[in-house]
Order: C-alpha cells, then sequence, then structure tokens
C-alpha cells in the first residue's frame, strides 16, 4: 500500500497537468464595433480605447482620414489616420493581397490631386483633440486615429479632384 499511494499520486499529478496544458487560453476582452460616426460624435466614450469600426480611408499626397457620408463634412469630425508598424502582420493572407492591391503605389500619369478611397473594416484607437491637431502642419485633424488591424478590405476607387 505504501508504494501504491506514491505512484498513485505521481499519476495523478501528471494527469492534473496534462489538464492544465489542455485547458483553453483566457482569450482578450472582445473589441466591441462601433459605427464610425458614433465614434466622432462621442469621442469621450471612445478615447483612447480600441474598437472596431467601418469606413472609407481616403489617402493620397496630404490625406490620409477615414470617412463616412452620414458624417463627413463637418469639420470637428476631421481625423488622421496612422497605421501601426505591424498592420500588415495582423492580417490573413487574403486581407493582406486585398490590402497590398489597393494601396500598392501611384501611377506616374496620377497628378498629386488624386485621391483614392477604399472601404475598410478596422481596429483601431481614437484620440481626442491634443490641442495643436494631428496630421499635416498646414492643415491640421481634429482626431487621431491609429489602426491596429484591417480585418476587411472592401471596393477601391480613384478620383483626381483636378478634374472635377
Amino acid at each position: 500500500m505504501k508504494l501504491t499511494l506514491p505512484v498513485l499520486l505521481l499519476v495523478m499529478s501528471g494527469s492534473l497537468v496534462g489538464a492544465q496544458e489542455n485547458r483553453p487560453v483566457k482569450s482578450e476582452p472582445k473589441v466591441p464595433t462601433v459605427a464610425f460616426c458614433r465614434l466622432l460624435r462621442d469621442p469621450d466614450s471612445y478615447d483612447g480605447r480600441e474598437v472596431r469600426f467601418r469606413a472609407i480611408y481616403r489617402y493620397g499626397f496630404e490625406a490620409s482620414e477615414f470617412f463616412d457620408p452620414g458624417c463627413f463634412g463637418d469639420e470637428k469630425f476631421t481625423n488622421w489616420v496612422e497605421f501601426d508598424d505591424a498592420v500588415k502582420t495582423q492580417m490573413n493572407p487574403e486581407t493582406l493581397k486585398k490590402f497590398d492591391e489597393a494601396f500598392c503605389c501611384r501611377t506616374a500619369d496620377e497628378s498629386l490631386w488624386t485621391i483614392f478611397e477604399t472601404e475598410l473594416q478596422v481596429i483601431g484607437t481614437l484620440y481626442k483633440p491634443n490641442g495643436k491637431g494631428y496630421g499635416r502642419d498646414s492643415n491640421p485633424h481634429y482626431f487621431l486615429i491609429k489602426v491596429k488591424r484591417v480585418e476587411e478590405v472592401g471596393t477601391s476607387k480613384k478620383t483626381d479632384l483636378a478634374k472635377q
């Protein structure tokens, strides 16, 4: 009996360790999904918090911003967008391919006034006004949005503002 008890304890401790190793890892808290216009209309609720939203990313020579036609046009909703250095490592291969195709290059026949627009679903962080503005010094933006992850890449289009 004395020999059996240590063996039994050893077997039990091994199966407990195995059970602990197979236990699911606690995942990080879910990132809330927010309508883009709500994010900008209620910045106190989202300042510095990671959120998921869908909007059109507008970019070009001096542009890097999200917009939604439902809340676009109001000066207080201007935002400057920065992508985290590791954003591409966070994408699945299909999304990365679409992202690279949408953002790959500007051709020689496009003017500086060419604006590209691509619908994106992202996880990012909104930062409220800092008193100086974000982005270009000549035309600072009200908010800063730092994109951590791109989850979906939608349709893209380009517009030459000089021809409008």
